[in-house]
C-alpha cells in the first residue's frame, strides 16, 4: 500500500485566504498580499488571443470558435504549469487586468479594422481570448467568498498540476517572452 499524498495547497488559495482576512473587520490592516502564483491575467488574455488567431487560419467557424476556446483553455494549463511568481499586492492584480483588457481590445480593434465585427478574424481571437482567462473566473469566485475552494474544478487551481514558486521579479521575467509571443500570432 502506498501512503496518500498529502494534500497540496496552492499559494493562490493562500492569497485567497489573505483577501478575506483584510475585507473582514477584524481581518489583517495591510492588504498586501504575498506569495501568489497565478499566472498574470495579461499573459493569459494575450496567448489565447494570439492562438484564436491561428484558429482564424486554419478552422473556418464554428469549427474555429471551438479551436480557439478550447486552445485558450488548454493554454491556461500549461501556462500554469511554468514557474512564476507575480501579483503581491490587490493594486498589482488590478494593473494587470486592466492591462490584460486593454491589450485584448487592442488586438480586437486592430481585427475588427481588417474585417468587420462579425469576422471570424475578430471573434476567434475574442473566443481564444476568453479561454485563456476563463479558468480563472472559480479563483475569482472563491477570493470573493462566492464559491467554496473545494469545488474548484480546473487541474492547475485543484493542486492536480501544482504551480512551482520563483522569486519574486524572475516569474514576471518568465511571463514576458509567452505575452511576445501571443501578440506575435495575434498579428502576424
Amino acid at each position: 500500500m502506498h501512503a496518500a499524498a498529502p494534500a497540496v495547497q496552492n499559494s493562490w488559495y493562500r492569497t485567497g485566504k489573505a483577501l478575506a482576512a483584510a475585507r473582514s473587520p477584524g481581518g489583517a490592516k495591510n492588504s498586501s498580499i504575498q506569495g501568489e502564483t497565478v499566472v498574470h491575467f495579461t499573459t493569459h488574455a494575450a496567448v489565447g488571443a494570439g492562438l484564436g488567431t491561428l484558429a482564424a487560419q486554419v478552422a473556418p467557424t464554428p469549427a474555429g470558435a471551438v479551436l480557439a476556446l478550447t486552445a485558450g483553455v488548454v493554454s491556461h494549463a500549461l501556462l500554469d504549469a511554468v514557474p512564476h511568481k507575480d501579483s503581491t499586492s490587490m493594486t498589482e492584480v488590478l494593473v494587470d487586468l486592466a492591462l490584460g483588457v486593454g491589450i485584448t481590445w487592442w488586438v480586437l480593434a486592430a481585427k475588427a479594422a481588417g474585417g468587420g465585427l462579425a469576422s471570424p478574424a475578430l471573434l476567434l481571437p475574442l473566443l481564444g481570448a476568453l479561454g485563456g482567462v476563463l479558468p480563472d473566473l472559480e479563483v475569482a469566485l472563491v477570493y470573493l467568498g462566492w464559491m467554496d475552494r473545494r469545488r474548484v474544478i480546473f487541474p492547475s487551481h485543484t493542486g492536480l498540476t501544482p504551480h512551482r514558486l520563483l522569486p519574486s521579479g524572475w516569474g514576471l521575467v518568465t511571463q514576458l517572452p509567452f505575452i511576445a509571443a501571443g501578440l506575435w500570432l495575434a498579428f502576424m
